[in-house]
């Protein structure tokens, strides 16, 4: 196939001569894979110009191609696998200039839309804001990034919109069944929304809320996934082993964080957030107020003794307006990388769960134990639930299933001898 170029800029060896221009206007290209082919321009062969920036006009390729060419921030054709063996292979860049083959130093990501320069408006945006992002790990920025990517690409070729800040709720539903058209899992569906909505919430000239799952719903329905628990929840005798093991190592900030997470149900992240104005406030009100999974605010109440004494001393070993747990001078995912390290190396022997135990599995012991207690104090079953999703940063109560694995097997067993 024939791809035609234009040379808009050379990095050496002067400027570009007519000849050059007449006689590099055609490139031969012999594709190696869906997203790479090689290419040997005869000019450049001629007249020594070897490193220069090139742009593919559009619309001249022999067919539509609907996929991603390229990867995210290319630096030259070797790193995306061209193939150089067609051509004596020679030592150094400047032999390889000789050969003529092509090595820009920077290719434009080539996404074939039909409207290629609305996307690349809309990725700048997202690249804006992914730059002074810090929320989540890496790997689930990274998997929002990607998700936002497909999405501005449909925005481009369906809406034709320019700006991420008018997204709305018609974009989600004409998405959500594109991806269903598509063949997509609810679960996969669900996630691409989140991601959404997780970059639309960094927007700060947002026009439009957009709505929940729970909205799209009459216009876009996704099944719900039938939720499994797994037993991972800690006894008091495990939950006493492990906090000893942190203070025979000196370590009584881990034990403080396994103690709000046992007695509060903190996820690690939660805890780390936590600053010594969250223990003020909480002094005053008597509700620790967090900030969970996807920026979701929530206030918890803090009546074990054991947890509003770490809180207080916490409290008293940092200066004021500082966290809690992680130091000014670590980055807060290496501190939970280091915790989880610690945890591995003493935990206790997992007993009769399935699993060795993790430090969410302190969360189901406080789930079970908050699950308890709204029974005995008279509520359903169902509101029970309920009541204990939203204590744990959910808003479902069949999520609460999950946490509830260890209330399960109990009963089976009291069935089993009273049989």
């Amino acid at each position: 196939m024939r791809i035609k170029l234009f040379v808009s800029h050379v990095r050496q060896r002067g400027s570009i001569t007519p000849a050059l221009l007449s006689a590099g206007s055609t490139w031969h290209a012999r594709p190696l894979a869906a997203s790479v082919c090689t290419v040997v321009p005869a000019a450049a062969v001629a007249t020594g110009y070897s490193r220069t920036f090139v742009r593919p006009m559009r619309r001249l390729t022999h067919q539509n191609q609907s996929e991603t060419v390229g990867k995210r921030h290319p630096r030259s054709l070797t790193r995306q696998g061209f193939d150089a063996s067609v051509f004596r292979k020679r030592a150094g860049n400047r032999d390889r200039g000789l050969l003529g083959v092509l090595y820009p130093e920077r290719i434009l990501r080539m996404i074939h839309t039909q409207n290629e320069g609305i996307y690349r408006a809309l990725i700048a945006q997202l690249d804006k804001l992914a730059r002074h992002n810090r929320q989540e790990s890496y790997k689930t920025r990274q998997r929002y990034y990607e998700a936002m990517q497909r999405f501005c690409r449909f925005l481009a070729d369906v809406y034709h919109l320019q700006k991420l800040s008018n997204i709305s709720g018609k974009h989600l539903v004409a998405y959500v069944r594109h991806l269903q058209e598509n063949g997509k899992a609810a679960s996969t569906i669900k996630t691409e929304l989140a991601a959404i909505r997780f970059w639309h919430d960094q927007i700060s000239n947002t026009k439009h809320k957009l709505p929940s799952n729970g909205d799209l719903s009459d216009q876009a329905p996704l099944e719900r996934r039938r939720i499994g628990g797994v037993d991972r929840h800690w006894t008091p005798e495990q939950f006493a082993a492990f906090t000893s093991a942190c203070r025979e190592e000196g370590r009584e900030d881990y034990a403080a964080i396994a103690t709000l997470t046992f007695y509060v149900g903190l996820r690690i992240h939660e805890a780390c957030r936590l600053d010594t104005a969250a223990v003020e406030a909480w002094e005053r009100s008597g509700l620790l107020t967090v900030k969970g999974k996807g920026g979701r605010v929530r206030s918890v109440p803090v009546t074990a003794a054991a947890a509003k004494q770490a809180l207080r001393e916490r409290k008293a070993a940092v200066r004021r307006g500082h966290k809690l747990f992680v130091p000014d001078d670590v980055a807060t995912d290496a501190y939970i990388y280091d915790f989880q390290a610690f945890l591995r190396a003493y935990r206790p022997n997992q007993g009769t769960n399935p699993r060795p135990l993790t430090h969410h599995g302190m969360r189901h012991s406080y789930a079970a134990r908050q699950y308890r207690e709204a029974l005995d104090g008279g509520a359903t079953e169902y509101r029970a639930k309920l009541e204990v999703s939203k204590l744990l940063g959910h808003g479902r109560a069949d999520v609460t299933d999950v946490y509830l694995a260890a209330e399960k097997s109990t009963q089976t067993d009291s069935i089993k001898m009273c049989q």
